[in-house]
Protein backbone atom coordinates (compact mmCIF):
# COMPACT_ATOMS: atom_id res chain seq x y z
CA UNK A 1 0.00 0.00 0.00
CA UNK A 2 1.14 3.51 -0.21
CA UNK A 3 0.53 4.43 2.87
CA UNK A 4 2.59 5.38 6.18
CA UNK A 5 2.89 2.06 8.13
CA UNK A 6 0.71 3.51 10.88
CA UNK A 7 -2.21 4.22 8.25
CA UNK A 8 -1.65 0.72 6.21
CA UNK A 9 -1.58 -1.29 9.84
CA UNK A 10 -4.97 0.83 10.80
CA UNK A 11 -7.13 0.15 7.35
CA UNK A 12 -5.19 -3.82 7.43
CA UNK A 13 -6.90 -4.27 11.13
CA UNK A 14 -10.27 -2.96 9.91
CA UNK A 15 -10.42 -5.81 6.83
CA UNK A 16 -8.64 -8.96 9.23
CA UNK A 17 -5.34 -8.53 6.96
CA UNK A 18 -2.28 -7.80 8.49
CA UNK A 19 1.68 -5.55 7.54
CA UNK A 20 3.81 -8.37 5.49
CA UNK A 21 6.62 -6.00 4.93
CA UNK A 22 7.69 -1.98 5.16
CA UNK A 23 9.99 -1.22 2.14
CA UNK A 24 9.90 1.97 2.26
CA UNK A 25 8.54 4.73 4.96
CA UNK A 26 5.17 4.88 2.29
CA UNK A 27 5.18 1.18 1.11
CA UNK A 28 3.90 -1.11 3.11
CA UNK A 29 2.69 -4.94 1.93
CA UNK A 30 -0.37 -6.02 3.49
CA UNK A 31 -0.99 -9.84 3.54
CA UNK A 32 -4.32 -11.39 4.05
CA UNK A 33 -7.14 -13.82 2.45
CA UNK A 34 -7.99 -12.41 -1.06
CA UNK A 35 -11.52 -11.51 -0.09
CA UNK A 36 -10.15 -9.39 2.57
CA UNK A 37 -7.68 -7.74 0.65
CA UNK A 38 -10.60 -6.93 -2.03
CA UNK A 39 -12.61 -4.99 0.61
CA UNK A 40 -9.06 -3.39 1.85
CA UNK A 41 -8.61 -1.67 -1.63
CA UNK A 42 -12.03 -1.12 -2.11
CA UNK A 43 -11.87 1.27 1.19
CA UNK A 44 -8.13 2.21 0.13
CA UNK A 45 -9.79 3.73 -3.14
CA UNK A 46 -12.86 5.26 -1.62
CA UNK A 47 -10.63 6.72 1.21
CA UNK A 48 -7.81 7.59 -0.46
CA UNK A 49 -8.62 8.27 -4.66
CA UNK A 50 -4.96 9.39 -5.41
CA UNK A 51 -3.10 6.36 -3.75
CA UNK A 52 -2.95 2.85 -6.05
CA UNK A 53 -2.55 -0.61 -4.74
CA UNK A 54 -0.49 -3.41 -6.69
CA UNK A 55 -1.39 -6.96 -6.04
CA UNK A 56 1.60 -9.15 -5.31
CA UNK A 57 1.79 -12.79 -7.34
CA UNK A 58 2.99 -14.79 -3.68
CA UNK A 59 1.42 -17.83 -2.75
CA UNK A 60 0.17 -17.02 0.51
CA UNK A 61 0.10 -13.80 3.50
CA UNK A 62 3.37 -14.58 4.49
CA UNK A 63 5.11 -13.06 7.37
CA UNK A 64 1.57 -12.13 9.02
CA UNK A 65 -0.88 -14.37 11.54
CA UNK A 66 -1.67 -16.70 8.89
CA UNK A 67 1.75 -18.21 9.44
CA UNK A 68 1.79 -18.89 13.04
CA UNK A 69 1.42 -23.10 12.20
CA UNK A 70 4.34 -23.33 10.48
CA UNK A 71 6.37 -21.05 12.47
CA UNK A 72 5.11 -23.23 15.33
CA UNK A 73 6.43 -26.70 13.14
CA UNK A 74 9.20 -24.45 12.56
CA UNK A 75 10.29 -23.81 16.30
CA UNK A 76 10.67 -27.37 16.83
CA UNK A 77 13.29 -27.61 13.91
CA UNK A 78 15.17 -24.32 15.37
CA UNK A 79 15.10 -25.91 18.83
CA UNK A 80 17.15 -29.28 17.40
CA UNK A 81 19.59 -26.76 15.07
CA UNK A 82 23.16 -26.58 16.30
CA UNK A 83 23.67 -23.02 16.33
CA UNK A 84 27.08 -21.02 17.10
CA UNK A 85 27.53 -17.45 17.21
CA UNK A 86 28.13 -15.78 13.94
CA UNK A 87 30.87 -14.63 12.72
CA UNK A 88 29.59 -11.77 10.46
CA UNK A 89 27.04 -9.20 11.53
CA UNK A 90 23.71 -11.09 10.14
CA UNK A 91 20.37 -8.53 9.86
CA UNK A 92 16.97 -9.73 10.96
CA UNK A 93 14.76 -8.51 8.97
CA UNK A 94 12.21 -9.21 12.16
CA UNK A 95 14.02 -6.47 13.81
CA UNK A 96 15.60 -4.32 11.57
CA UNK A 97 18.67 -4.46 13.25
CA UNK A 98 21.25 -7.37 13.44
CA UNK A 99 20.70 -10.60 15.10
CA UNK A 100 22.14 -10.98 18.50
CA UNK A 101 25.15 -13.00 19.44
CA UNK A 102 23.87 -15.73 21.33
CA UNK A 103 22.35 -18.88 19.63
CA UNK A 104 18.74 -18.51 21.65
CA UNK A 105 18.38 -15.18 20.28
CA UNK A 106 18.99 -15.88 16.66
CA UNK A 107 16.50 -18.44 17.03
CA UNK A 108 13.46 -16.44 18.24
CA UNK A 109 14.34 -14.03 15.60
CA UNK A 110 13.77 -16.56 12.89
CA UNK A 111 11.02 -18.03 14.73
CA UNK A 112 9.11 -14.45 14.85
CA UNK A 113 9.67 -13.67 11.21
CA UNK A 114 7.87 -16.25 9.53
CA UNK A 115 4.48 -14.13 11.03
CA UNK A 116 5.89 -10.60 11.86
CA UNK A 117 6.23 -8.05 9.18
CA UNK A 118 9.78 -8.06 7.06
CA UNK A 119 11.41 -4.49 7.89
CA UNK A 120 13.38 -4.57 4.73
CA UNK A 121 13.72 -0.10 4.95
CA UNK A 122 15.09 -0.33 8.30
CA UNK A 123 17.49 -3.08 7.31
CA UNK A 124 18.97 -0.93 4.58
CA UNK A 125 19.42 1.94 6.57
CA UNK A 126 20.90 -0.29 9.42
CA UNK A 127 23.43 -2.39 6.73
CA UNK A 128 24.74 1.06 5.68
CA UNK A 129 25.28 2.86 8.87
CA UNK A 130 27.18 -0.85 10.19
CA UNK A 131 29.20 0.04 7.26
CA UNK A 132 28.00 -1.72 4.16
CA UNK A 133 29.05 -0.17 1.03
CA UNK A 134 27.76 -2.76 -1.49
CA UNK A 135 23.76 -4.78 -1.64
CA UNK A 136 24.01 -7.76 -3.69
CA UNK A 137 20.80 -8.72 -4.25
CA UNK A 138 20.27 -12.74 -5.20
CA UNK A 139 17.03 -14.04 -6.35
CA UNK A 140 14.23 -14.77 -9.04
CA UNK A 141 12.90 -11.24 -9.57
CA UNK A 142 9.51 -10.07 -10.28
CA UNK A 143 8.18 -9.22 -13.76
CA UNK A 144 5.30 -11.04 -16.31
CA UNK A 145 8.46 -12.44 -17.60
CA UNK A 146 8.62 -16.47 -17.26
CA UNK A 147 12.26 -16.79 -17.35
CA UNK A 148 14.93 -15.52 -15.25
CA UNK A 149 16.33 -13.08 -18.49
CA UNK A 150 13.04 -11.39 -18.31
CA UNK A 151 12.60 -10.43 -15.01
CA UNK A 152 13.77 -7.49 -12.91
CA UNK A 153 15.37 -7.33 -9.58
CA UNK A 154 13.40 -7.09 -6.55
CA UNK A 155 14.56 -4.68 -4.70
CA UNK A 156 16.24 -2.06 -6.88
CA UNK A 157 13.60 0.58 -6.73
CA UNK A 158 13.40 0.46 -3.08
CA UNK A 159 17.03 0.74 -2.84
CA UNK A 160 17.42 3.52 -4.94
CA UNK A 161 14.67 4.84 -2.99
CA UNK A 162 16.35 4.77 0.31
CA UNK A 163 19.41 5.83 -0.66
CA UNK A 164 18.51 9.03 -3.29
CA UNK A 165 19.54 11.34 -0.61
CA UNK A 166 22.24 9.63 1.05
CA UNK A 167 25.76 11.36 1.29
CA UNK A 168 27.15 7.43 0.70
CA UNK A 169 24.91 5.59 -0.87
CA UNK A 170 26.00 1.74 -1.43
CA UNK A 171 26.12 -0.18 -4.73
CA UNK A 172 24.13 -1.89 -6.05
CA UNK A 173 23.60 -5.38 -7.80
CA UNK A 174 21.18 -7.85 -8.85
CA UNK A 175 21.47 -11.52 -9.63
CA UNK A 176 19.22 -12.34 -10.65
CA UNK A 177 20.03 -14.70 -13.68
CA UNK A 178 23.52 -15.83 -15.26
CA UNK A 179 24.38 -12.44 -17.74
CA UNK A 180 23.78 -10.78 -14.31
CA UNK A 181 26.11 -13.06 -11.95
CA UNK A 182 28.86 -12.58 -14.57
CA UNK A 183 28.47 -8.78 -14.80
CA UNK A 184 28.65 -8.49 -10.98
CA UNK A 185 31.47 -11.06 -10.48
CA UNK A 186 33.14 -9.15 -13.59
CA UNK A 187 32.43 -5.79 -11.13
CA UNK A 188 35.01 -7.44 -8.31
CA UNK A 189 37.85 -8.68 -10.13
CA UNK A 190 39.14 -11.82 -10.20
Amino acid sequence: LPLDLESARSLANRHYCAIAACNLPEQTAVGGRTQDLDTLVAELQETHPGKRSTRLKTEGAFHTYYMVGAARRFREVLEAADFHAPALKVLSNYTGSFHPQDAAGIKANLFAQLFKPVLWHANLLQAVDGGCDTIIEFGGGIGKGTSAAEKNPNLAGIVKKTFRRHQTPPTYHAVINCDTLTTTAGNFGS
